[in-house]
């Protein structure tokens, strides 16, 4: 009897990008020559389960599997640099993901909505910035493991990551954008001695973020409006070098208890304690190296007092 069985076809642009894909078997390997992926080449394709750029191609385009909801696994090897804007947006059954050293770009939202990927591994990549949304509401991601050198997690990078318990913030880090771990289900975090800014939001709502801790000789100088709010941290001491902290930055912390401040501190008051602490209820001091912030019992009221 003749094979009935439907033939794989592949097609390639003039740049020699992928451009079409369809197969029963669901496997595709980039072809000898193929460049690339072209940008929305995949795009709510239902064949691909298995994808492997066996060492061909450079970059992957934008969008270019998005809503591809089979697509299990997604090989990378060594000598793609570039993966577009929502390149793996929303395929919901990947689960792995492992990048070469060559990678050195990403565009916004690689893996928005990839709600099984479980690990994802960027440890030896050159990226030095995560970008907008790059993981956000990927709500099965447990393991996540940055390169050293990046200095930057971008907005929301990853928001509604409630698997993720806890994380390894590179030492290089400098900035942690607004609401970039909002509603993540971190437990313990450890802000590198890098790192000088910690934008708005961006711990908001981490319900089992229960300790906080900065690494010695920490250049923090700014903790940005509703950065921990709603956490359940119990006590924290805050760096010396801080010199801002935006309104209700620990916020509705409700076991919060002790906050104290390094020796040397260069802020010399809390001209809006109130607002900062606002709804810690448990919260009855807090501790300067020469003076301290005593609440008046029953009252949401403070008054200073020298040492």
């Amino acid at each position: 009897m003749p094979n009935t069985q439907p033939a794989e076809v592949i097609r390639l642009n003039s740049s020699g990008k992928l451009t079409y894909y369809k197969s029963p078997t669901g496997r595709l390997s980039l072809p000898r020559g193929c460049t690339g992926v072209a940008d929305d080449a995949l795009k709510n394709n239902l064949d691909i389960k298995y994808f492997d750029t066996y060492y061909n191609g450079t970059d992957i385009g934008r969008f270019a599997f998005a809503f591809a909801s089979n697509l299990q696994r997604a090989i990378l090897r060594t000598g793609v640099t570039t993966i577009g804007t929502g390149a793996f947006q929303q395929c919901s059954k990947l689960q792995y993901m492992i990048m070469p050293s060559t990678i050195n770009s990403l565009g916004d939202q690689v893996f928005h909505y990839c709600s099984e990927l479980k690990h994802a591994d960027l440890s030896e990549t050159q990226l030095t910035v995560l970008p907008t949304y790059t993981f956000s509401f990927c709500e099965q991601l447990k393991a996540v493991d940055l390169p050293d050198k990046m200095d930057e997690i971008g907005r929301n990078a990853f928001q509604y990551c409630g698997a993720l318990k806890t994380i390894k913030l590179p030492n290089a880090l400098r900035v942690i954008d607004s609401e970039a771990f909002k509603n993540s289900g971190l437990v313990e975090l450890t802000i590198p001695k890098a790192t000088g800014v910690i934008g708005i939001c961006s711990f908001f709502e981490c319900k089992d973020l229960t300790r906080l801790n900065f690494e010695a000789d920490s250049v923090l100088e700014a903790i940005g409006t509703e950065a921990f709010a709603k956490t359940n941290l119990i006590d924290i001491h805050i760096p010396a070098s801080v010199q801002v902290i935006e309104k209700n930055a620990f916020a509705n912390c409700k076991n919060l208890v002790s906050v104290s401040f390094g020796s040397d501190a260069q802020m010399s008051m809390l001209a809006n304690t109130v607002e900062i602490f606002n709804g810690c209820e448990k919260l009855a001091k807090i501790d300067f190296p020469r003076h301290a912030f005593h609440r008046v019992p029953g009252t949401n009221q403070w008054e200073a007092y020298k040492k």
